[in-house]
């Protein structure tokens, strides 16, 4: 039967053979997903400031108002290793954009593409220290593998995980402050 189901990545719309299919197409015995409502399965959104969740944009605020930050960068990309060519046949490694072709073999060269973290803020302090931050509801194994390759190429750096739970306990801190003030 047609109408919203709920799946991994979220709320669905299924629409069923025979129904009136927008593609026009026979789907005999097939269950179509015909459009999605929520795309993101760790159900995060958009907002309307570009942050990639509400989360984010909370901890931008957050950070905006600390008397203590000098400056705030959103979205930094670091890159972990640059892209390069490499010759298979003998297994020469060149920079990419200086040669299309293999001096000594003279076949085509493999392109790699490199690896670039894009961290959600770099923020530095007023006593000089430079933290990268990255804000996470769900660790994936994606990001636990570029963590290790972004602490392995940038050791000067410190990567802070921030989650949700370490958000909650600044607001709480900020509260008792602004009440013992007032009393």
């Amino acid at each position: 039967m047609p109408g919203l189901w709920p799946s991994a990545w979220g709320w669905q719309y299924i629409q069923l053979a025979g129904a009136a299919d927008p593609c026009r197409e026979s789907h005999r015995g097939c269950v179509r997903l015909a459009a999605y409502i929520n795309t993101n399965k760790f159900n995060a959104h958009k907002t309307e400031a570009g942050f990639d969740s509400k989360l984010e944009e909370r901890r931008y605020y957050q950070l905006r108002n600390d008397p203590h930050v000098m400056d705030i960068a959103v979205h930094p990309v670091f890159e972990i290793f640059a892209p390069f060519k490499k010759c298979i046949d003998c297994r020469k490694v060149f920079e990419r954009g200086t040669v299309t072709k293999c001096p000594e073999c003279g076949k085509k060269l493999m392109s790699v593409r490199g690896i670039s973290y894009i961290a959600d803020f770099r923020v530095e302090y007023d006593d000089g220290r430079i933290e990268i931050e990255d804000v996470k509801g769900v660790e994936t194994e994606a990001f636990k593998l570029k963590r290790k390759l972004f602490e392995a190429a940038y050791p000067d750096l410190t990567l802070v995980i921030v989650r949700e739970s370490d958000m909650k306990k600044v607001r709480q801190e900020r509260r008792a402050m602004r009440q013992g003030v007032r009393k």
